[in-house]
């Protein structure tokens, strides 16, 4: 299966997605930016500028006035 770039899926009836995008230095660029605010993302720098996809458990929004 091919990845598809800049996408959101819904893993089944759960909680979990499936989020690919173009890895930039410190984001995901995806429908949604993720930013890597932890540091995660420095052991694959090699990947910047490729496509990569990540499994996310759960996603928390908060609305902000």
């Amino acid at each position: 299966m091919a990845l598809r770039i800049r996408e959101l899926e819904r893993i089944d009836i759960t909680y979990s997605y499936y989020i690919s995008g173009i890895l930039k230095d410190k984001s995901i660029d995806s429908v949604i930016k993720i930013m890597d605010e932890d540091d995660y993302f420095d052991d694959y720098v090699y990947l910047i500028g490729t496509p990569v996809e990540l499994k996310i458990d759960r996603i928390e929004v908060e609305f902000l006035k």
